[in-house]
């Protein structure tokens, strides 16, 4: 009854939203349904149900509304202290990674947060929400290296109602020509901003200088406690550890149950002996593992993910192959080019050429211009953006099976982040205290990774993982310098 009455005082969309909510959960609350399965047929992220699901056994169905920010359109004044802080921390060189930002949070309000009255409960909201802006203010560029006029003006529109830099009411810098900072920081939102610069700007980093700041970041670690307290931090931790691993163990299973696709076209590729089809590359065994390279034709600049993805390989390749699993990667880039890379990298896999054959398109790894333009075009099981059009090759990992009979199965492929699966690197970096330590001008991979025979060489890396050597002197990389 207390339940029927909270909801009649909602608003009739805050009721429709509550109840909407709970007809995504019920598989899960009232017939035990996995929350993982019922979150992925909702469309919706696995932690979004899982807070869905916390807040209705705490309060009911009334906590499923989406609660509104009791200052909305309302000024969020920031103190005199919160001003010096952001405007120490967005001078700072080299900027602080969004960890740092956050363990700055949690130093300066810890005694606020634990206020029983209360006192301060907005501050430390409204002080992330003003170094996550000022973090976000340092991957658009400024005049110089710094300008403490553009900071100041920056930090003091921190205080307007919005939540997006392009609707901040920013000033002028006197200090740059009357430029005001909308100019500078592009007029769209920043998420959509970001994606841009990361797909097509090519941005030059000095490999010595990117390696020398990353190395020599002093870490402002979290509280020290005793041993003991630290084993009761460490062992609440553990248990979500448990939780993903057999969350993984869970989707693993349900990608080997995902349906089959027979392949009924001939493929002929390219490989240093002649000519192979697709049976060919099996080698032998029934499982076949296919690295979809990133590398075009006539293409010389070396894509650093798929290397880096390839050069995992070298360690385990007999494990696979004992295991009965063929692994060879594939490029549209002629035979010829490929053995110039490969021998230059000391790979021993097998890489094989798809340049006459439909191979890579069929798979969408690679794009023609008038395919992408008309909507034929897809990777990563969506329309392929127009961006792809320029680049028409990016990577991607397939997995074929084949039969006693000899029929050929497609039965999984990923791209994007999906091929940080085959990254083992990552497990290593996500261990320890500075993480991936992508804080780049793309926040990935490109950041720090190059050939591994590049390191300490200096170069480029596009925004798109292609790298440049110091004498490349091709016009993308000469336009940059």
């Amino acid at each position: 009854m207390h339940e029927e009455t909270a909801l009649l005082s909602l608003a009739e969309s805050d009721r429709k939203l509550a109840l909407d909510r709970y007809r995504i959960l019920r598989p899960h609350i009232e017939d035990e349904r996995t929350l993982s399965v019922v979150a992925s047929e909702a469309g919706i992220a696995y932690s979004t149900a899982q807070r869905w699901v916390s807040l209705y056994r705490r309060f009911g169905l009334t906590a499923l509304v989406r609660k509104r920010r009791s200052d909305r359109g309302q000024r969020r004044a920031l103190s005199a202290k919160l001003r010096q802080v952001v405007e120490a921390l967005a001078l700072e060189k080299p900027p602080l990674p969004i960890a740092a930002l956050h363990r700055h949070r949690y130093h300066h309000f810890r005694r606020s947060v634990q206020n029983p009255r209360g006192k301060h409960e907005r501050e430390p909201e409204r002080f992330t929400r003003a170094l996550w802006l000022a973090s976000e203010f340092w991957n658009f560029p400024r005049h110089a290296d710094s300008c403490p006029e553009c900071i100041r003006l920056f930090v003091v529109s921190l205080e307007s109602p919005t939540d997006y830099v392009s609707d901040l009411p920013l000033q002028s810098c006197s200090n740059c020509h009357g430029r005001d900072l909308h100019d500078r920081l592009g007029g769209t939102r920043l998420a959509e901003h970001a994606r841009s610069e990361r797909r097509q700007g090519v941005r030059q980093t000095n490999l010595a200088k990117t390696q020398s700041s990353m190395n020599n970041i002093e870490l402002d670690h979290p509280i020290t406690v005793s041993r003991d307290k630290w084993l009761i931090a460490r062992k609440a931790h553990l248990e979500r550890e448990k939780a993903l691993t057999r969350l993984r163990d869970q989707v693993a299973a349900e990608r080997r149950e995902l349906p089959w696709v027979r392949i009924e076209k001939e493929y002929l590729f390219d490989a240093p002996s002649g000519k192979v089809t697709l049976a060919d590359l099996f080698d032998g065994r029934r499982q076949l593992f296919i690295k979809h390279f990133m590398m075009g034709p006539g293409q010389k600049q070396q894509c650093v993910g798929c290397s880096l993805e390839v050069d995992h390989i070298e360690g385990i390749l007999e494990h696979l192959e004992n295991h009965d699993v063929s692994y060879v990667a594939v490029a549209r880039a002629p035979i010829e080019e490929i053995e110039a890379v490969r021998k230059r990298m000391s790979w021993r896999f097998n890489w094989v050429s798809s340049y006459s054959t439909d191979f890579n398109y069929d798979f969408g790894v690679s794009f023609r211009p008038e395919d992408v333009a008309g909507g034929r075009a897809s990777y990563n099981f969506q329309p392929a953006p127009d961006w792809a059009a320029g680049i028409q090759d990016l990577s991607g990992d397939s997995i074929f099976y084949k039969d006693d009979a000899g029929q050929i199965f497609h039965t999984y492929s990923t791209y994007g982040r999906g091929g940080e699966e085959f990254l083992g690197i990552y497990r290593y970096l996500d261990s320890t205290p500075k993480g991936r330590d992508e804080n780049g001008p793309y926040h990935s991979l490109g950041d720090w990774a190059r050939p591994r025979n590049r390191y300490g060489e200096g170069g480029m890396v596009e925004g798109n993982g292609r790298y440049h050597e110091p004498s490349c002197d091709c016009a993308v990389h000469i336009g940059r310098l």
